[in-house]
């Protein structure tokens, strides 16, 4: 939108040339003329049926429908990104064209005209303006803005909040389009954007992300939904979750060994499993990894009780967990409700989503008497995303 004199309508040049051009005093029924160039104008006037110029070029009224933008976000659901920076774009809706008019059909860009010098309008996002540098509005959501645009062309972007001054003796009210007087192709979009704080988990609301235009010093009642761009769908950020998929690494099964090896430290090595994680979002940082003992021995770390209670299980035995450490280049022992921090490998180059533990399990004589029979036992890992 612009607020410009006859001979400088850059958007439009077609209608407003015609509907501001110098008119005599009398009106017509069915024909809209604009007064005199000078300062006299104290109101903003409305065209709200059309008209005929003096010159006899014909534009229809201003169209309220076609300048309310609903932009879709796609996915509605999004989990929470991860070690976003300061401006960094997450995501935006679809890009929108501006609607194409030409010739009288321009009229529907031009709310108003005759507008009295020193009339502003305004293009302005909705809540609060949260960062003039990247230009972002509060969404509600911790750590995630938005950015509005009143449009876009090519290399040329015009975001919220944008002033338009009427500096000429009259002028009207033209809302951007793409048109026989408009260089380039018009677009709008909204842009979610890392406010530098830390993203939280919660819901954007469509109803709270929108730019809208104004016209405070109209002088006049404007009945009209002027120039707006929203959503047209809320959108959750949720915490990221992590899933084993190779399922069958879960279960480790240990070798047989008999009572005289363990009673002499020689029940065998470490059994080791890699587990693949695949999580819903990329990072540069691997998932943490608690494990949780079922049925921890007490006094024995990092070993679990054998949870076989019956006649035929193993009594005086457990198992002790290991974990791989990247790092160290080599297994240690668990400990038991840590949350676990640089454990995992990255699957390729990071970011990524897809990671590798490598986990192991041995036999630990837990008491003087061991008797024979089966061991069974099992622990929770939660994976969390970082």
């Amino acid at each position: 939108m612009r607020l410009t004199r006859v001979t400088r309508i850059r958007m439009v040049p077609a209608l407003v040339i015609t509907l501001l051009g110098m008119a005599s005093q009398s009106v017509v029924m069915n024909e809209a003329y604009a007064g005199p160039l000078d300062s006299r104008a104290v109101a903003c006037r409305l065209n709200n049926q059309g008209g005929k110029t003096n010159k006899g070029n014909t534009y229809t009224a201003y169209r309220s429908s076609g300048y309310v933008m609903p932009l879709s976000v796609g996915v509605t659901t999004r989990p929470l990104p991860s070690e976003a920076q300061r401006g960094q774009v997450l995501f935006s809706t679809t890009e929108s064209a501006l609607p194409s008019l030409y010739g009288e059909a321009q009229g529907q860009a031009a709310p108003l005209y005759y507008c009295p010098p020193g009339t502003t309008e305004r293009f302005d996002g909705n809540g609060a303006y949260i960062d003039s540098a990247y230009k972002l509005y509060s969404t509600g959501v911790p750590g995630i803005g938005y950015r509005v645009y009143y449009y876009l062309n090519g290399g040329e972007e015009v975001p919220a909040p944008a002033t338009f001054n009427n500096s000429y003796q009259t002028g009207a009210l033209v809302f951007p389009m793409n048109g026989s007087g408009q260089s380039g192709y018009l677009t709008t979009r909204i842009d979610f954007v890392a406010t530098g704080q830390p993203i939280q988990p919660g819901v954007i609301r469509a109803s709270q992300v929108f730019g809208q235009v104004t016209v405070p010093n109209a002088g006049i009642s404007i009945p009209w939904q002027l120039y707006k761009v929203y959503m047209n769908q809320d959108i959750t950020i949720t915490v990221p979750t992590c899933n084993v998929t190779n399922t069958a690494a879960l279960n480790m099964t240990l070798p047989d060994v008999s009572t005289t090896q363990l009673l002499s430290g020689k029940a065998g090595g470490i059994s080791e499993t890699v587990l693949q994680v695949s999580c819903a979002a990329t990072s540069r940082l691997a998932p943490s990894l608690k494990i949780t003992a079922n049925t921890q021995v007490s006094g024995q770390a990092a070993t679990l009780r054998n949870q076989d209670v019956s006649a035929g299980g193993a009594k005086g035995v457990g198992v002790k967990l290991w974990l791989y450490d990247p790092p160290a280049g080599g297994h240690r022992q668990v400990s038991f409700g840590t949350e676990e921090k640089g454990v995992g490998l990255p699957v390729g180059n990071v970011p990524t989503s897809q990671w590798t533990y490598g986990l192991g399990a041995s036999y630990q004589q837990i008491d003087s008497t061991v008797q024979a029979g089966t061991v069974r036992a099992s622990a929770t890992l939660t994976f969390t995303y970082m």
